[in-house]
């Protein structure tokens, strides 16, 4: 998965409170055209969840958010490979630890909505002073 210039490729669940949000924020981005996948509506393959791991220079269990109920409910005390927690992701998407934003050459977790900031990218009504 990677974006096009100018382009900003955000990965989110419309079912999260924050990551809508968040996507709020990225829709305001200055200069970047938002590209959305909602793992609400559109699923992604094992081979993009492993391809994201990889783009992203973390191991697979980074991936996965622990607060997820399928996870507090099935899986916390459980012991699961690489292979195993990619397709427990594909089968469940609301495991996938999201928002998760590409553009150009970086891909990062979006925490808040200061994240963008953090990469060089300029929000609309959002300045750095706000930051304090």
């Amino acid at each position: 998965m990677t974006a096009q210039e100018n382009e900003l490729l955000l990965i989110f669940n419309s079912k999260k409170q924050e990551d809508k949000e968040l996507r709020g924020y990225a829709a305001a981005l200055n200069n970047y055209k938002l590209n959305e996948k909602d793992l609400s509506k559109d699923s992604i393959t094992a081979t993009q969840i492993a391809e994201i791991a990889q783009v992203m220079r973390v191991k697979v269990s980074e991936l996965v958010d622990t607060s997820a109920e399928q996870y507090q409910n099935k899986m916390k005390n459980g012991s699961y490979s690489d292979d195993d927690l990619v397709h427990a992701m594909e089968n469940h998407q609301d495991l996938i630890k999201t928002p998760i934003a590409f553009f150009g050459t970086k891909v990062f977790f979006v925490q808040s909505k200061f994240s963008f900031h953090n990469e060089g990218l300029d929000v609309r009504g959002i300045h750095l002073k706000d930051k304090a």
